[in-house]
């Protein structure tokens, strides 16, 4: 039965396409029937220099026609050698690959009026002709000039054979370094037209990555806000997923909580072979979101900007995800939002300050992580706040809340983590969460007021992840400042996520492997949380300040998640 709220696709790649016998499939098939209902599959017409038969391609073409599956096509515009860990790219500078690149698609839009490009459309060739082509442009101005005119004239092409042709451009889940490759969101985004999310995360700390599980969420909305409407969906796959099962259902739950349009598995010939267990995965996920995602409203939460092929604290953005605050990002600066988080990558933007004063004289908060501010020091930021980061400290300990000369609250850390030593103006502005080593206390969030607002300096680890290691009771000191006008909040140690819709429904989801205790705290007295899934109905307790809050503690299982809506009663 077809989906109501999302539809899903299955890739097939030349070799899926060339390697399957058609004409006996269907018994193969049937498995991913049983669990899956595919709306429609891509298939690839060319991969690593290999062009698909036109034979096999109708073959395939007809079979899920036949089933009533809508069928596009697909291209991995790769080189031949690649290996497990080098991804040979097309030489932009050599006439053969952009020759090739023009043969493609013109073959490609001939058979299917829309078209996917896998995420290896990048270019990472240093060949001399490249070194020579260069000049004295950064690698990033080279690339990204390059893959501009390059998608100028792919578009051509295809229109040139097929006047109704859509390429879409499919991005990978390495958002930070996608300049340094080529990718262009800025304008590539504007020159397709359509544009697809890689949202394949697995466990960062067995992967070469390090990209925190929350990216499959917050990339999706990222890309979502660069061309709204104009996503057509997330993408994922189950390689390096085997260890752990539920990191597959991950990628699937947080590609769809971010109200993804279509969900992609990557590819029919692992599916169906050397990965099968992931096929009823996939299925129990789709029939899970699918019976209550009309419930949801749009995504929101608190804005996070990256401007467009900008770099800097890489992949950081997403962690504070995985902290329990909600993101919703951007690459637009987000002038009309009550908060904005802004890191490294944000210095960027030539007039970042200027629209930092600007929120701050609006009464509006502002945080910006320890690489911003020291990429601001001598950027006009002393002008809101006098800082200086400089050298590193090691603490193992944390007190939070001024109280006296003292800290409300002193807690031990796991292990000592290492991090940016910053130096502030006593009383011009205050360390409110402070780490601790020996007799030293270092800041770990500082506030400062500017004309009507406040902003703040969050301290990263050199690690980042070390902020997962904070205490709850650190973790809710720095969500309360920093976020005062978001609906929800929750408490809840590292690793548990929550995601907020603007119809006073939202989503928690615990990434850890043991079950934890959870308060979440909504706006308002006498409200209860009605579950969406099973429509049980949790009752709060009255508090907060001047007891205008409900709060909800329970117990959440390991790795799961849950679906509630706030039912505000008088």
């Amino acid at each position: 039965m077809k989906y109501n709220n999302f539809n899903t696709a299955i890739y097939c790649t030349v070799q899926d396409v060339e390697n399957t016998d058609w004409a006996t499939f269907s018994e193969k098939f049937s498995f991913i029937e049983k669990w899956v209902n595919v709306d429609k599959v891509y298939l690839e017409s060319y991969r690593a220099e290999k062009f698909v038969s036109e034979a096999k391609m109708n073959a395939a073409r007809d079979f899920f026609t036949k089933k009533g599956i809508k069928c596009s096509g697909g291209i991995t515009l790769s080189a031949k050698g690649r290996t497990s860990w080098d991804f040979r790219s097309f030489c932009y500078s050599n006439q053969f690959y952009v020759d090739e690149l023009v043969k493609v698609i013109g073959f490609t839009a001939k058979l299917f009026d829309e078209t996917i490009l896998d995420d290896f459309y990048f270019t990472n060739c240093k060949c001399d002709s490249c070194i020579a082509d260069k000049g004295d442009q950064s690698w990033d101005e080279y690339r990204t000039a390059k893959l501009r005119a390059m998608s100028e004239l792919m578009i051509k092409h295809a229109r040139a054979v097929n006047p109704k042709a859509t390429v879409i451009i499919k991005y990978p889940n390495w958002y930070d370094d996608y300049q340094y490759t080529g990718y262009n969101l800025r304008d590539q985004r504007q020159i397709h037209g359509m544009i697809y999310t890689g949202t394949e995360t697995r466990d960062p700390a067995l992967t070469q990555q390090n990209l925190p599980r929350y990216l499959s969420y917050f990339l999706m909305r990222y890309l979502e806000n660069s061309l709204p409407g104009k996503n057509g969906g997330g993408w994922f796959d189950p390689f390096d997923c085997s260890y752990n099962l539920n990191s597959y259902l991950e990628q699937a739950y947080l590609t769809l909580f971010s109200k993804a349009r279509e969900a992609t598995m990557f590819c029919l010939g692992v599916l169906i072979k050397d990965f099968r267990e992931f096929v009823p995965l996939a299925g129990y996920a789709f029939d899970r979101v699918d019976a209550f995602m009309g419930k949801l409203g749009n995504p929101t939460g608190v804005a996070c900007y990256k401007p467009f092929n900008s770099a800097g604290e890489n992949y950081l953005l997403p962690a504070f995800g995985m902290l329990g605050i909600p993101l919703e990002p951007t690459p637009f600066f987000p002038a009309d939002a009550d908060t904005v988080i802004l890191s490294e990558s944000a210095a960027c933007d030539e007039d970042i300050v200027i629209r930092i004063k600007e929120m701050l004289k609006k009464g509006k908060t502002v945080v910006i992580t320890s690489g911003l501010a020291h990429a601001l020091e001598n950027k006009g930021l002393r002008d809101i706040i006098d800082v200086e980061v400089r050298g590193s400290a090691t603490v193992d300990r944390v007190a939070i809340d001024m109280l006296m000369c003292g800290y409300r609250q002193y807690s031990q850390l796991p292990k000592e983590i290492l991090i940016p030593k910053i130096t502030l103006r006593t009383n011009d502005s205050w360390p409110v969460v402070v780490g601790q080593g020996g007799d030293n206390g270092y800041p770990l969030l500082i506030e400062t007021n500017y004309s009507e607002g406040k902003l703040f300096i969050i301290t990263i680890p050199e690690k980042f992840s070390d902020m997962y290691l904070y205490p709850v009771e650190a973790l809710d000191s720095i969500k309360r400042r920093i976020m005062p006008t978001v609906p929800v909040t929750l408490s809840a140690p590292a690793g548990v996520g929550i995601f907020l819709y603007d119809n006073d429904t939202f989503i928690v989801e615990s990434f850890i492997t043991h079950a934890t205790p959870v308060s979440v705290t909504v706006k308002g007295i006498n409200c209860s949380l009605e579950n969406l899934e099973n429509g049980t109905v949790l009752e709060g307790i009255t508090g907060g300040v001047g007891g205008s809050d409900s709060t909800f503690t329970f117990d959440f299982p390991a790795s799961v998640f849950c679906a509630l809506r706030i039912v505000k009663k008088g």
